[in-house]
């Protein structure tokens, strides 16, 4: 068992350098042995995909996908996989009057209609703000948030593209009632999606 992260490492990246179907090959042989190797599943549904097996590819994904909710993990799950596996439904809108130049959302909803994740854009002259929302069965919510500023308005940056900059900080955090004005938002954009 000391080599199967090794091995899976390996598959990875005979994967990116494009060597699929090798990465496939291995990938197989270290499912067959350990079958709940969760990344395996991810890897080798990607190894598929490149070469075209969309339909072996989805299979490996929904295992993957099925075994990071027994793991309580379904906000780590990229975007992609869920995507080509259609678990998710996708519902946008803007956001205009929450900033001065505005915003939009991105609502991911599962099969049954439960909320998954929620993807808020802000913009505004001097920087923009992206918050992913994680939504899990218990109503808890987990937050990633990224904030950036500007060195100088946005509008500016056309005529000054050497001296302009960006300076951002991520953090995480869980959503708590205290953080109305998200809460406000949240609840905006889940009545409007009904």
């Amino acid at each position: 068992v000391k080599t199967l992260p090794t091995y899976n490492n390996i598959a990875y990246y005979l994967q990116k350098a494009g060597a699929n179907k090798e990465a496939i090959y291995l990938l197989e042989k270290i499912l067959k042995k350990y079958p709940n190797r969760t990344v395996a599943y991810y890897n080798i549904g990607d190894a598929y995909w490149a070469i075209g097996e969309k339909e072996k590819a989805k299979h490996a994904y929904r295992t993957y996908i099925k075994q990071m909710k027994a793991k309580g993990k379904v906000m780590l799950i990229p975007k992609k996989v869920l995507n080509a596996t259609k678990e998710l439904v996708e519902t946008q809108g803007d956001l205009n009057g929450y900033t001065t130049e505005g915003g939009e959302y991105r609502l991911f909803r599962d099969k049954q209609n439960n909320n998954v994740r929620l993807e808020l854009y802000f913009y505004g002259e001097m920087g923009k703000k992206e918050q992913v929302v994680f939504f899990n069965k218990q109503s808890t919510s987990f937050v990633k948030e990224k904030s950036c500023e500007y060195n100088m308005p946005i509008y500016m940056k056309d005529d000054n593209a050497e001296s302009f900059n960006e300076k951002c900080k991520e953090t995480n955090y869980k959503l708590k009632k205290s953080n109305k004005d998200l809460n406000e938002i949240i609840q905006f954009i889940l009545k409007k999606s009904l």
